[in-house]
């Protein structure tokens, strides 16, 4: 993971390999939905939040549907 805050192309390139993300998803943007992530997939995203020190609740991971909402909630909390 590259030191400080990421920006969106960053992001996404370090959950690809975090996430074991195919080349059928090729090219993720902020418009991919979540919903083309496996369970399993869907979990390690979690976990990743947490490693990139985000305090994440459940019931706002649940309500995110794109990976343009995951990263909005990244910049958010990695701005302050």
């Amino acid at each position: 993971m590259p030191p400080g805050p990421m920006d969106f192309d960053e992001l996404v390139a370090w959950l690809t390999e975090r996430l074991d993300l195919g080349p059928e998803l090729a090219p993720v943007t902020e418009q991919t939905p979540l919903a083309v992530l496996d369970s399993l997939q869907a979990a390690e995203l979690w976990v990743a939040s947490e490693d990139l020190g985000l305090d994440l609740p459940e019931e706002l991971f649940v309500s995110l549907t794109t990976i343009g909402d995951f990263y909005y909630y990244y910049e958010t909390k990695t701005a302050c």
